[in-house]
């Protein structure tokens, strides 16, 4: 199957795309949820999940590409799975390396409240605002500010509740950790977009090459993680003893099955948001994103993490609501003039043909 660039723009609004979305939120709650449950568990060895992360989603992407390439028929090297591209998909991995290191020594143990992590991930939304100006030429108006403003606004009022009645489960130092691996985050997909939209490639080839990227950065940032940690070479084994469940976590048995889950949830996550990708914008995945949010706090309320509360607020509600009624309204704000040849919803509009191949699981988006 291939999509021209104005097809693209048609399929947009089309049942496709939602239903896209609809599994990106899925696949987003369960992303989260995991995450943080395996970070619970492996709250002494951050490093580990930064390195083992990329590498197991590395092999899974890669068996599901030669999988599909058996498929068709064809050779693993093919028109839609060029090494010209290698670069790009470096810089990608080197954005989404640097986040999940970030996000993974931020969110390890109980630093901070799972509720809260979900709301401090929206900030993803003010740095991809930034990245798609700058990288895209996209415009935003005053109702998608309107709209950053009141998420923020959202975030804020959680965020003091926590740090301020929550100190137990919530460290500051943790908190700001997550922000920032929101801008690693929101750079790489913008260059998701940007790699989608200007290049012919083959989802599987690319997010296996992406995660191939991601896996020297985060070993070289092991030295400084055990520095910060004060732990010794020793300890790598430890962690990847408890990753497998070898051996007793300080906090429990093991950690293997809820990295199974973590990792099984990325994976979708990561397909179905190129899938978003490809037939809309980037910007489609904060409505997935946003869908997510009452998902996982819900979720936190069913399955609480051990040790820790679920009840949730007036503060926490108030939050909850306005975070959401602020991407709405980012969401919903008019489209304004194009630049450089995207509209203010990242829709390639310029008049440069547009080819974006796709494998049989792939497909779907076309029945």
């Amino acid at each position: 199957m291939e999509l021209t660039s104005g097809e693209l723009k048609r399929t947009k609004p089309g049942w496709q795309s939602l239903m896209w979305v609809a599994c990106f939120a899925l696949a987003q709650t369960g992303t989260m949820y995991c995450q943080k449950r395996v970070s619970l568990v492996m709250g002494a060895y951050p490093y580990v999940m930064s390195v083992a992360q990329p590498t197991c989603t590395t092999i899974r992407f890669g068996v599901m590409y030669i999988l599909s390439s058996l498929a068709k028929g064809r050779r693993t090297r093919g028109p839609d799975a060029s090494f010209t591209a290698l670069p790009l998909f470096a810089m990608v991995g080197a954005s989404l390396s640097l986040a999940n290191v970030l996000m993974f020594f931020g969110l390890r143990g109980d630093l901070v409240a799972g509720p809260l992590a979900v709301l401090l991930l929206q900030f993803v939304v003010l740095f991809t605002m930034g990245f798609s100006i700058w990288l895209l030429g996209h415009r935003y108006g005053a109702m998608h500010v309107a709209g950053a403003v009141v998420v923020v606004l959202g975030i804020a009022i959680k965020s003091g509740v926590a740090l301020t009645h929550d100190t137990a489960h919530s460290a500051l130092w943790a908190a700001v950790l997550v922000v920032l691996a929101m801008v690693p985050q929101a750079l790489g997909h913008v260059q998701v977009e940007k790699s989608l939209k200007a290049l012919s490639q083959d989802m599987w080839w690319m997010w296996a090459w992406v995660n191939v990227t991601e896996i020297p950065l985060a070993m070289i940032c092991v030295p400084l993680q055990l520095w910060v940690l004060n732990q010794s070479t020793s300890n790598i084994g430890d962690g990847f003893n408890c990753l497998l469940s070898l051996e007793a976590c300080p906090q429990s048995d093991g950690a293997l099955e809820w990295w199974v889950a973590f990792i099984s949830c990325l994976v979708m996550n990561r397909m179905f948001a190129a899938l978003v990708i490809s037939s809309g914008s980037a910007t489609f995945l904060f409505l997935g994103a946003t869908a997510a949010i009452p998902m996982v706090t819900a979720l936190y309320g069913f399955a609480p993490l051990p040790g820790m509360h679920s009840v949730l607020g007036a503060p926490d509600v108030t939050a909850l609501l306005l975070v959401i009624v602020g991407l709405m309204m980012f969401h919903m704000a008019p489209k304004l003039a194009i630049e450089d040849g995207y509209a203010s919803d990242g829709t390639d509009c310029s008049t440069t043909p547009l080819t974006l191949r796709t494998s049989p699981r792939q497909q779907i988006v076309g029945q």
